[in-house]
């Protein structure tokens, strides 16, 4: 028996609408302009997009060339009635777009960058019910899609505390650590070209932290110890660098020599979810400890299969 098909409106092909369709789509699921909350739209002209104005900084986008062919993921994106609706003073960098990219900013700069002509996206008004929620949806799907570099991280973190006051609710918005809040934003004391270092990745955030409690007029020097030091354990080849991370290793753990049971106590303790222990894993290694416990994580994985 043949089914009808319904439009967004409750409309069956005949004309006629479905009742429960129509009780559905009054209220927050109202259709705007023929907009439903959650539609999917393909290839939506570019000029018809514009991005997140909070995070206007996208960084390298040559990793994504390949969407010139294929985009794997629709962006995330708002109506601009409703993105001004928030944030009226936007309207000159709105402009006459027709939607605002909350999620997926990079992808939508690859696609200007490399000639692709549209972008698909979802259109979520739901998600801009205040301006915090709106702030904080952004910053979450960043941070979890690790779009974010840790100074966009910071800097879209500081965005959220100025909506909701505090540094504690803008952790607990996250559902990050009050600890992760405020090692965040203790980059944003770091002078502009260290920034941009730590947003590029030749700054480790550990190294960072550590510079950024010094005045700005010593922080410069203090990067240059840091790279000295680090020139020093490249030249004195593997054995020397394994015995810093070694001896630092030693320091943190005091006395006691870590074994995978007490580790994996410790992270029972914890209760964090992987994207929390990822972020506080990568505010403490270095990018070669990184790319080892990656390693070692994909060979356990493949083991237990």
């Amino acid at each position: 028996m043949a089914t009808n098909k319904q439009d967004p409106a409750g409309r069956t092909r005949g004309g006629r609408a479905n009742f429960a369709s129509l009780v559905a789509s009054v209220g927050e699921h109202s259709p705007v302009d023929g907009i439903v909350d959650g539609q999917f739209y393909a290839n939506v002209p570019l000029d018809q997009l514009v991005g997140n104005p909070r995070n206007r900084k996208v960084g390298d986008v040559s990793d994504l060339a390949s969407i010139v062919e294929k985009q794997l993921q629709p962006a995330t994106a708002i109506t601009a009635s409703r993105w001004l609706a928030a944030f009226p003073e936007d309207v000159e960098v709105v402009g006459r777009s027709k939607y605002v990219v909350i999620a997926g900013n990079r992808r939508l700069a690859a696609a200007h960058e490399f000639g692709r002509n549209g972008l698909d996206i979802l259109v979520r008004d739901s998600l801009a019910k205040t301006r915090a929620d709106l702030v904080r949806t952004a910053i979450v799907e960043n941070i979890d899609r690790r779009n974010f570099n840790p100074i966009e991280e910071a800097e879209a973190i500081e965005l959220l505390i100025a909506e909701v006051g505090t540094a504690s609710k803008a952790a607990e918005q996250l559902k990050r650590t009050e600890g992760f809040v405020s090692q965040r934003r203790a980059l944003l004391k770091l002078i502009e070209p260290l920034r941009d270092e730590v947003g590029a990745g030749t700054l480790a955030v550990r190294d960072a932290r550590s510079i950024a409690s010094l005045p700005p007029g010593e922080q410069a020097a203090a990067r240059a110890r840091f790279r000295t030091e680090e020139d020093s354990a490249g030249e004195g080849g593997a054995e020397q660098a394994t015995s810093k991370q070694a001896e630092r290793g030693k320091s943190k753990r005091g006395a006691r020599e870590a074994t995978p049971e007490s580790v994996a106590k410790a992270v029972r303790r914890m209760a964090a979810p992987p994207a929390i222990l990822a972020a506080g894993l990568a505010d403490t290694l270095d990018a070669s400890e990184l790319k080892e416990l990656a390693t070692t994580l994909s060979k356990l994985a493949r083991a237990r299969k």
